[in-house]
């Protein structure tokens, strides 16, 4: 009973959140658009996006500004869920919110590293670099609850501002570890924050949850981390070329349903019919079989990912409807959807027909 009074006002409030979200017949439509200017209109339309798009001249958005939008969507939606939520919940919800984090200072490593490539090639020599700040397309509830500074954050032009502007947060170390290492990299930089934060999620997640919203949480990113850690092998061994010691040093330490010997064995393969041979004979082989192709080919482990989170959010939605995962699984499936929609909107930009975009946005 504690459940169903718990959420029961929360779940028939995403029911009707749900109720604006994307159809397949309205992906089809967007799919199918000739245009940005067009695709914009189209949103602009949407029950789900018309209050962030409505008084934007689509005529003139650059993609900068169309991303962020639609990032801002899920914040939006986040911030109803919380302003929705009871106390503890409140709770829950500020934890899980973190996971918004480490991308933003990707985005912001991304920049800093490209414009540091292009100045360094540059015969222009200028002494001030060109810097748009997206911070003014930050949502004002992600700028409160981020816990970073974000306007220091995207305003730093070299990992030292970047880093101090990070002074403070649990970020501060593991990126500061890994500027004073030898020639980092950006892959350097994403795992050490992938790390941190999974690692740092899940060794808080009993202190947030309980009972059936613990197993909905540690099901969930438990199943993100073994699944994370199985492309990090595949990458490093095809990419990288790193040894089995190197590979091992760089998963997140976090073991959910791949145990020890399983990672060492997917480490160890040599080829890619071995390292799917090795992967059908782990718990995620056996429980999503069906999911697996029978050979191995470009894209299957993103996919295999997909389709294997759509069922464990889903089914946790169906099977414990008074519990986290209502909310769980609603944050990713509107995430999924503003993914889909930037997906088809560079199908548009690109000029693909409505057949692949679909198929591109389809998992």
């Amino acid at each position: 009973m504690k459940g169903i009074a718990a959420y029961s006002g929360i779940t028939a409030k995403i029911r009707a959140m749900q109720g604006r979200l994307l159809t397949e017949a309205d992906f089809i439509e967007l799919s199918s658009l000739s245009g940005i200017p067009d695709a914009v209109a189209f949103l602009k339309n949407h029950p789900g996006y018309h209050s962030l798009f409505a008084d934007m001249d689509e005529r003139h958005m650059h993609r900068g500004e169309i991303e962020s939008l639609l990032a801002q969507a899920i914040f939006v939606d986040f911030q109803k869920i919380y302003y929705f939520s009871n106390q503890e919940q409140r709770a829950m919800l500020k934890l899980l919110f973190q996971r918004y984090v480490p991308g933003i200072i990707k985005s912001q490593l991304y920049r800093i590293l490209d414009e540091d490539q292009f100045w360094e090639s540059s015969a222009a020599g200028e002494s001030q670099r060109p810097l748009e700040s997206p911070a003014p397309y930050f949502h004002p509830y992600f700028i409160k609850n981020a816990n970073i500074d974000v306007y220091a954050l995207v305003h730093s032009v070299t990992i030292e501002e970047l880093i101090a502007a990070l002074r403070g947060t649990g970020y501060e170390t593991p990126l500061k570890t890994v500027y004073d290492s030898s020639s980092p990299t950006l892959l350097d930089y994403e795992l050490a924050l992938d790390m941190y934060y999974f690692s740092n999620l899940w060794r808080k997640r009993d202190r947030y949850f309980s009972g059936k919203d613990l197993e909905v949480i540690e099901r969930s990113i438990g199943s993100q981390v073994d699944l994370l850690n199985i492309q990090w092998i595949y990458r490093c061994k095809k990419n990288f070329m790193l040894s089995p010691a190197d590979i091992s040093g760089l998963l997140i330490p976090v073991h959910y349903r791949l145990r020890r010997p399983q990672l060492r064995l997917l480490i160890e393969t040599s080829t890619p019919e071995e390292f799917l041979g090795a992967l059908k004979g782990t718990y995620y082989g056996s429980r999503y079989r069906d999911r697996f192709p029978e050979s191995f080919d470009r894209g299957m482990l993103e996919k295999l990912q997909k389709q294997i989170l759509n069922t464990i959010y889903f089914s946790d939605r169906r099977s414990r409807p008074y519990s986290i995962a209502v909310i769980n699984s609603y944050i990713y499936q509107k995430e999924t959807e503003v993914s889909r929609i930037t997906t088809a909107l560079e199908g548009i930009r690109y000029g693909l027909n409505t057949g692949e975009i679909i198929d591109f946005i389809t998992t």
